[in-house]
């Protein structure tokens, strides 16, 4: 859904340049969130879960941390996931986008959304295999230090990405940005495990599986989330494995999108609530 500007916004005089990426992120994307301010919020998620990525990897590299590991994997399918709605609300400079964008861009909610939790899906795999393979060969964590000192930052860069992107899906009625946000809430937990389970481990020695366990805990809800909109989506006839369904002028009808909706019509939009 498209949510216009403030009233008081007035439109650039004729022949104006489009706006730079971010020089009108303002307060407004809180409260009136709008299709540009999508864009912009998920082009700031790709640059903060790239660098997330590479210091995951290179954690777990000098510390042996599990959830470290699946805290880089995490970030790194969070920043495909910000890639794809970065495509799914993609305006350019437009601030504001025609009618004829805002339709291009609704039919690309359905495929976002699948994609999204086929990435998912795939998350869950990988990221459990690692922390259970860790886990079972009594692997302890080096370096408490280093874990600290990124997961506690962490926990807050990605928990105030989760806060603003649930906000901002509700208020968009995206079901595809809401699972862009469960992605950086996974984020945020697995930060959360490594840092607790470091903390403990430093008073007693014998706490040192609490990240992996919380490792496993986020894989196995990772791909719950990913295998229920793929169902959700077989059992209403999508066929999202079909080449023709991911064809750019592809017309889905169907239960999350309403048929074929206007982004600007709230009685016509997904389901706020539908992950």
């Amino acid at each position: 859904m498209y949510l216009d500007p403030p009233a008081s916004a007035s439109p650039p005089p004729a022949g104006a340049p489009p706006p730079m990426l971010f020089n009108k992120l303002d307060l407004t994307f809180w409260y009136a969130p709008t299709a540009f301010h999508a864009y912009q919020i998920s082009c700031v998620s790709c640059g903060i879960t790239a660098v997330a990525a590479i210091v995951g990897f290179a954690a777990f590299s000098a510390a042996g941390s599990p959830a470290m590991l699946g805290f880089g994997l995490e970030s790194l399918v969070d920043l495909f996931s910000s890639m794809v709605v970065v495509w799914r609300f993609y305006v350019g400079g437009d601030e504001n986008p025609s009618p004829a964008l805002i339709a291009k861009l609704d039919g690309r909610e359905k495929k976002a959304s699948i994609l999204i939790a086929a990435v998912l899906m795939i998350l869950g795999v990988v990221v459990s295999a690692t922390a259970i393979s860790h886990l079972a060969e009594n692997e302890h964590g080096s370096s408490d230090g280093l874990l600290l000192g990124l997961s506690l930052p962490s926990v807050f860069i990605f928990g105030t990405l989760t806060v603003i992107k649930f906000r901002m899906a509700n208020m968009l009625r995206s079901p595809s940005f809401k699972k862009d946000a469960i992605c950086s809430l996974f984020g945020t937990v697995l930060s959360t495990g490594v840092f607790f389970g470091t903390c403990v481990k430093m008073g007693n020695e014998s706490g040192w599986w609490i990240d992996g366990a919380v490792a496993v805990a986020t894989a196995i809800v990772c791909m719950w989330v990913g295998l229920r909109t793929m169902l959700k989506n077989v059992d209403e006839g999508v066929p999202f494995w079909t080449l023709a369904y991911w064809q750019e002028d592809y017309a889905v009808k169907d239960e999350e999108l309403g048929g074929a909706y206007d982004m600007r019509s709230s009685e016509s939009a997904p389901d706020p609530n539908a992950i």
